[in-house]
């Protein structure tokens, strides 16, 4: 679909741009509170607002490298590791950006790539 509405768009002679940005560390930069109000404007009520910020809440994260292990420390931003809906929280954290953008097309979205590894060796999901 968007490829074919970048077709669409060079044959009508607009212009068209793409804007690839890395976003690796993304979720580490998910401020948890600006997203419950996100949420919360978005239409959500008491009890599924409740249940994100008990999410976000008291979530303690450590490092471990070979034989080291860093202390416990609470973690104030990001997105929990391996949560399920982390891209939809991304989406939802940034997706008022296009609002700004007036007169445009603006398209946006989340590509997760994650990467498995098993005993015959490692393959891309």
């Amino acid at each position: 679909m968007l490829i074919e509405d970048w077709k669409q768009a060079v044959d009508s002679k607009q212009l068209v741009l793409v804007l690839s940005t890395d976003m690796s560390k993304a979720f580490d930069s998910l401020s948890h509170s600006l997203t419950v109000k996100k949420l919360e404007a978005y239409g959500f009520g008491g009890r599924s607002l409740n249940l994100m910020r008990s999410f976000f809440d008291n979530r303690l994260n450590r490092v471990k490298m070979c034989d080291a292990t860093s202390d416990w420390t609470k973690t104030v931003r990001r997105c929990p590791q391996r949560a399920s809906f982390g891209p939809l929280l991304w989406n939802i954290y940034q997706n008022d950006m296009s609002a700004h953008v007036k007169n445009v097309n603006l398209t946006m979205y989340m590509l997760m790539i994650t990467k498995c590894t098993s005993k015959e060796g490692t393959m891309k999901q």
